[in-house]
């Protein structure tokens, strides 16, 4: 993640939403940021899977803040 420090800090979480169902669910619970690697200000180890097909957003929350967000299609 690329950030100021003040805007990484607290517990990352990622829930993501199913745009056809409205299913919402965590797919990376909160877990504290790591420092720097690889070039980026912070980083997590974590690995995602979602239940079912279709468009999902995926919203990244840090310190309970909306971080960013991604919209990935699941086939």
């Amino acid at each position: 993640m690329w950030g100021e420090e003040e805007e990484l800090d607290g517990p990352f979480e990622v829930v993501a939403i199913n745009k056809e169902t409205g299913e919402e669910i965590i797919v990376v619970e909160e877990r504290e940021l790591a420092g720097a690697n690889n070039g980026a200000d912070a980083h997590i180890p974590s690995q995602m899977g979602l239940p079912s097909s279709g468009i999902w957003q995926m919203k990244a929350f840090v310190g309970g803040e909306l971080f960013g967000t991604v919209v990935v299609e699941v086939g």
